[in-house]
């Protein structure tokens, strides 16, 4: 496989993966907060399984309720429409995505991967002004490119972990030299088709190496490095990412809330693993 290639693995769009249409409806709402809780509540009860998830993060521990939350709505009463908004379109996508005859292709680390960098992400956002539902969502796509090749080239994917593990690089370098790209670029193809803000493509093209201005983008590259260092990931053998000195700098938070924001990432993870599993 070229650069060239690139062009044939997203250049016909009915060959790519459609987004579920309930993503489609929430993103559309991610900067709204005056939507009504009762239309939400009638959208996720169409699904059994997305209303019986929903209702198993509003019991979990995390969010500390004494009495047995038993009704959609009062689930979204209690994680609130940001939050709920963001597990559905988690859910949503690991459901529509989710599964893969690749075997190369380990789904459930994937996704594991994708929901705490989402979930870091969504936390650093309060500290930079940022909407956390945008800055989940770019955490939870910002690998969708790697689930593209895996999906579409799997001898090529195969391929490239096969040299990641020969020469104990990181998955970039043996994207790069496999395929002659990585898999932001494929992901930011993806998104450009599914019609996304250019804010949200832009930080998926460039959370590996952040530019000063992609504010977006700095959050997402620091989400992941934050999902790897508190094994988040599921891979003991998967290594921090390098942080970039831009994203460092725009961080600039002190040890105790770095801690308190490395804490509540954790347990939010663990809750919404809970609620998403089977």
């Amino acid at each position: 496989m070229t650069a060239l290639r690139l062009e044939a693995l997203i250049g016909d769009p009915r060959d790519l993966p459609s987004l579920p249409a309930l993503v489609l409806e929430l993103m559309a709402t991610l900067d709204q907060a005056d939507i009504r809780i009762s239309q939400l509540a009638d959208k996720i009860m169409l699904d059994q399984a997305l209303a019986a998830r929903t209702l198993r993060l509003a019991n979990s521990p995390f969010y500390g309720m004494t009495a047995r939350v038993v009704t959609i709505e009062q689930a979204i009463t209690i994680l609130g429409m940001s939050t709920v908004r963001m597990v559905v379109t988690a859910i949503s996508m690991t459901t529509a995505f989710g599964r893969d005859s690749n075997a190369a292709f380990d789904a459930d680390h994937f996704w594991r991967k994708a929901i705490a960098t989402a979930i870091c992400a969504k936390n650093l956002a309060a500290r930079f002004d940022q909407i956390p539902g945008t800055a989940f969502l770019a955490g939870l796509l910002h690998g969708i490119g790697e689930l593209v090749i895996a999906t579409r080239c799997p001898d090529e994917y195969a391929a490239i972990l096969a040299y990641r593990s020969a020469m104990d690089c990181p998955q970039r370098d043996a994207e790069l030299a496999v395929i002659g790209f990585q898999q932001s670029a494929v992901g930011a193809a993806l998104l450009l088709h599914w019609r996304f803000p250019d804010t949200i493509i832009s930080a998926i093209a460039h959370h590996d190496n952040p530019l000063p201005d992609d504010a977006l983008a700095i959050t997402v590259h620091l989400a992941s490095v934050l999902a790897h260092a508190l094994d988040l990931t599921g891979d003991v053998a998967e290594a921090v990412p390098p942080v970039s000195d831009i994203a460092w700098a725009r961080l600039s938070i002190e040890p105790a809330a770095l801690s308190f924001l490395l804490d509540n990432a954790r347990l939010e993870y663990n809750s919404i693993c809970q609620a998403l599993a089977p």
